[in-house]
């Protein structure tokens, strides 16, 4: 904390930090969030993120912006993870 690094994380990473937050805390001026701090059950004891409001809204109105949606999926099953992975159609 007292010595941040800069780092880019992906979209998936983003995700995973926002939905399996083991801590998380907003950080504001005056009545305005303008960053936060979090990190992950699973990371816990190695980084704690410190994400930009305004980033995070950007990221978010690009992947619900209707230019970005898929309009089909194609399912394969991978013998070899006896699971599916997904692509677009």
């Amino acid at each position: 904390m007292e010595h941040p690094e800069p780092i880019t994380l992906s979209a998936l990473e983003i995700c995973n930090q926002l939905i399996h937050y083991y801590w998380m805390q907003t950080l504001s001026e005056g009545r305005a969030f303008v960053s936060m701090l979090v990190f992950s059950d699973y990371q816990r004891h190695k980084w704690a993120y410190q994400m930009q409001i305004e980033d995070l809204l950007e990221l978010f109105y690009m992947f619900g912006n209707d230019s970005s949606a898929i309009k089909g999926i194609k399912l394969q099953w991978d013998e070899k993870k006896q699971d599916y992975f997904v692509t677009s159609s």
